[in-house]
């Protein structure tokens, strides 16, 4: 049987390009301007690795720095189109930062999880989703080892201890100027009571989006808040909620920012059940900007997540912990309001 025809390898390009083989990997490492290497020489070892067909070896390249260049990417809520925007981004940026993902999803357990990302040795781990298997026990374990660790977007609340999520580095909408946009935007279009449908007590965006609300509206009147929901999700809380608030608030109100898109389409359906226009009686706003909010019935006013960002800039962060052991840090990302048929009058 004949031999296979080797590829080229490092020792190949370096020969051809006339340089040092540490040069050529530098190079080919995307790290020339690092180690001050002329732009010339740079372009001519590219040119000789795309010429000669040169496919670095990532395993080789690991090997010789001692890591893995692997991140585990932990997925949670497959149903949800955020986290799956998210995770969609996390995986495209860290293609382009060189790393590769180890992907995790919920259902199996956590513990399985774990024992897949020690197995492969994992630099890092990406937490995307409302995973309520995600508990500080857990966050401080993979500390302990050393493994850097990040969430990306929303994440699952413990009533009993919120402080180990305050400890590990984060990057999220933000909540409090999205809640702005709504109620600056109602505000305009002359609304006078504009309530709250809230979401789920362990969500964290549900969390600050509440607390948002409630110091903001402040400013207009005293907050106007659905209650008794109790684990009603989805069109089903909306539905509910803005029935409590138009059979227990006087005088009515004239608009509804809900917790999320699918509680805003809720609350349009059961306002439509009673033949209550949206939005010349009442304008509701949603948040996330999910797919459908464009196609509902009237289209939905929403608060647009930027979910490529979100992960662009949880990759690029994870990237800074690893190396340059920098501080876990949380940072948030910025809104913007997408004026739909919910709240502007055709």
């Amino acid at each position: 049987m004949p031999n296979q025809p080797r590829g080229a390898t490092l020792k190949d390009v370096a020969r051809e390009a006339g340089v040092a083989v540490t040069t050529a990997g530098k190079v080919l490492a995307n790290r020339a301007n690092e180690f001050r290497i002329s732009r010339q020489t740079a372009q001519r070892v590219q040119e000789v690795a795309q010429r000669l067909g040169y496919v670095p070896s990532h395993a080789a390249r690991l090997l010789r720095a001692k890591k893995s260049g692997l991140i585990a990417v932990f997925f949670a809520n497959a149903t949800d189109p955020i986290t799956a925007g998210i995770l969609h981004s996390v995986l495209k940026h860290l293609h382009v930062h060189h790393y590769l993902p180890v992907v995790t999803v919920e259902q199996p357990g956590v513990q399985e999880a774990l024992s897949t990302w020690r197995k492969n040795r994992v630099e890092g781990v990406i937490l995307c989703g409302d995973s309520p298997q995600v508990r500080p026990p857990l966050l401080a374990g993979l500390n302990r080892e050393g493994i850097a660790t990040l969430m990306a977007g929303n994440y699952h609340l413990t009533a009993k201890n919120t402080k180990g999520f305050t400890r590990v580095a984060s990057v999220r909408v933000d909540d409090r100027a999205g809640i702005l946009l709504a109620i600056d935007h109602l505000s305009e279009l002359r609304r006078r009571r504009i309530a709250y449908i809230p979401g789920p007590a362990t969500s964290v965006d549900a969390l600050e989006r509440r607390k948002a609300y409630e110091e903001l509206i402040d400013k207009f009147h005293a907050p106007i808040v659905a209650r008794n929901l109790g684990n009603a999700r989805y069109w089903n809380r909306g539905y509910r909620g803005v029935k409590h608030l138009l059979e227990n608030h006087k005088p009515r109100i004239d608009a509804v920012i809900a917790y999320d898109d699918p509680v805003a389409m809720g609350a349009i359906k059961y306002l439509a059940d009673r033949r209550i226009r949206v939005p010349e009686d009442i304008a509701v706003v949603g948040f996330d900007n999910q797919p459908e909010a464009e196609y509902s019935i009237p289209s939905l006013t929403s608060i647009h997540q930027p979910v490529d960002e979100i992960g662009r800039k949880s990759v690029e962060l994870m990237k800074r912990m690893l190396q340059e052991q920098a501080n876990p840090e949380h940072l948030l990302v910025g809104p913007r309001l997408i004026a739909r048929g919910s709240t502007m009058q055709t």
